[in-house]
């Protein structure tokens, strides 16, 4: 599950929904996930659970990276373009800059976990359960329109199109 987030995070799919829609769709996720397609829920749980020692990890995983030229700040990729070397004496590293620039992985990391979180909060307040949980009297008219919006939008996949009078 660790890989799951560590690649999903570095292709910029936080929401633990997209990661569950991923492990059907999208083969590296599929490979990642052994062929097992895990629960949103599951994926969400495992995250809050582990979320300091993920938080460790990925520091970890960015400053390696960032050791071997992999990374800047803000952005992971990786690219099997080989350059000509370019050291100097102005981009070695200092102690102090290391600190700096391992506070700022820190800080980056922990932007990208509260991201994720804050999906996964957004993503579950439209699901169908917390719709439940509220009381269905109390949105009754919330529900005639996702139900009325699914039926068009079934109809409109189908290819219906309403003839111009």
């Amino acid at each position: 599950m660790v890989r799951l987030l560590l690649y999903g995070y570095c292709v910029g799919v936080m929401s633990s929904r997209r990661i569950e829609r991923a492990t059907c769709e999208d083969l590296a996720f599929r490979y990642l996930a052994a062929n097992q397609h895990l629960d949103h829920d599951t994926i969400a749980a495992f995250r809050q659970q582990h979320l300091p020692v993920l938080a460790q990890l990925f520091t970890q995983v960015l400053q390696l990276c960032d050791k071997a030229g992999l990374v800047k700040l803000g952005h992971v990729a990786i690219d099997g373009t080989k350059l000509q070397a370019n050291a100097s004496k102005h981009k070695a590293m200092s102690y102090e800059r290391m600190e700096e620039k391992e506070k700022q992985l820190k800080a980056e990391v922990e932007r990208l976990l509260a991201q994720a979180a804050e999906t996964d909060a957004a993503e579950d307040a439209r699901s169908i359960r917390a719709f439940l949980l509220r009381g269905l009297d109390k949105v009754q008219a919330e529900w005639k329109l996702i139900c009325a919006t699914h039926n068009l939008l079934k109809l409109f996949r189908s290819g219906y199109r309403p003839q111009a009078a």
